[in-house]
């Protein structure tokens, strides 16, 4: 079998197989910007094992942890330290947030890309 045929035959193999365990999860789906009710924007973000993180762009930050009712709890910043936060998400396809007593609702965001090169044409 010569090189290329060889290298193109990798290329298919590894397409096709399964690729890391990351199935969208109810987490999954929270992570996004929302605008809050009172005009100010958080963003959450995957973290750490089953946590998210979340940040104002005043840089205030905190990490959501999940409790067994679906709501999440906020500790401050970096620490353990609750910061009395309870965060709630609607289901994945409405995307809604409660953000302690402020409610608000996902910001749709759209991707925008371009590829040129030799034989290629610009894209959006």
């Amino acid at each position: 079998m010569n090189v290329p045929v060889l290298m193109t035959l990798s290329v298919y193999l590894l397409a096709s197989l399964p690729g890391p365990a990351c199935a969208a999860s109810d987490k999954d789906c929270h992570i996004g910007s929302y605008r809050l009710n009172d005009g100010s924007t958080v963003d959450v973000a995957q973290s750490v094992d089953d946590t998210l993180r979340w940040r104002l762009l005043s840089g205030e930050t905190g990490q959501l942890h999940p409790q067994a009712n679906g709501t999440w709890t906020s500790t401050y910043g970096w620490t353990d330290r609750a910061d009395s936060r309870t965060i709630s998400f609607s289901d994945c396809s409405t995307g809604k947030i409660l953000f302690g007593a402020v409610s608000g609702k996902r910001i749709a965001l759209r991707a925008r890309y371009e590829v040129r090169g030799p034989g290629r044409e610009a894209r959006r």
